[in-house]
């Protein structure tokens, strides 16, 4: 319009430039409206799917998740875990042949394990642990405040404080999986909503946890849908300045700001 001078003629015609933007603008905030949706409720669900298939393709244990996002895994032994959340830090530089890097920390918080008959489907066994945190000296798993249950013929309850419990080796035998039989790839965020990523937030903050980058992807997931209505705006004066080099020219500005764009996102968001 403004190459042909016919935003010249709207002016003259007593028609703004804004209300010869709006229809421009109304379809940026489209864009920004089905980006947000998909992002709501198509990418939750695909990328859970992709999760679950990446497991396979990588040979690790089948792994799901409740409405809750409570983790369940099947053990090498056919037993049943089941965790609401995982802490890890990571391990330390490498110092040096003498003095190696130092391993971090892995802990799995609201820890449940289930020992299921295969043939019958009854619960033989069930044990929980607030919390259990891995002892990489000693190869096994410190638990905390739980319990263990028993059933059958001589049902038992017993209570401990603590207790130490082994790592699986390479047969099927021990307690409990290393902890690499435990680790994801992909991020809690990308497969929750906003609500549903907001009460998890909610409910790790209750317990003391540390949910700061998941509070940035919170509202990344409010600020990348934008991109539709902002590189709009920016568009609209861009296409005053440039109409008379060409569409190629207006283009290839496009793409640059879209790269700007997504760079200072990035840079926010780290």
């Amino acid at each position: 319009l403004a190459r042909r001078n016919e935003i010249t003629a709207m002016k003259a015609g007593g028609i703004s430039v804004y209300r010869a933007a709006g229809p421009v603008l109304g379809m940026g905030l489209l864009a920004s409206l089905a980006l947000y949706g998909m992002q709501e409720w198509v990418l939750p669900v695909t990328n859970k799917v992709a999760a679950l298939d990446r497991n396979v393709i990588k040979g690790r244990p089948a792994q799901s998740s409740d409405q809750f996002d409570r983790r369940w895994v099947l053990a090498r032994d056919e037993r049943f875990y089941n965790f609401d959340y995982i802490v890890e830090t990571g391990r330390g530089a490498e110092r040096g042949v003498a003095e190696p890097a130092p391993e971090g920390s892995f802990s799995v918080y609201g820890f449940s394990i289930y020992d299921v008959d295969p043939k019958s489907w009854d619960l033989r066994s069930r044990l929980f642990a607030n919390r259990a945190a891995w002892n990489p000296a000693l190869g096994a798993y410190d638990l905390e405040s739980g319990w263990r249950r028993t059933t059958g013929p001589r049902p038992t309850y017993q209570t401990f404080a603590d207790q130490r419990v082994r790592a699986i080796g390479g047969d099927p035998g021990g307690e409990i999986e290393p902890p690499g039989y435990f680790r994801r790839e992909e991020k809690p965020s990308d497969t929750m909503g906003f609500a549903e990523l907001t009460a998890y937030i909610r409910s790790l903050e209750t317990r003391g946890f540390d949910v700061a980058k998941l509070r940035v992807q919170l509202h990344r997931k409010l600020a990348f849908p934008m991109v539709g209505l902002v590189m709009t705006l920016l568009a609209v004066p861009f296409s005053f300045i440039v109409a008379r080099r060409g569409a190629l020219y207006g283009i290839g500005v496009s793409i640059v700001i879209a790269i700007v764009y997504w760079a200072v996102l990035g840079i926010f968001e780290a």
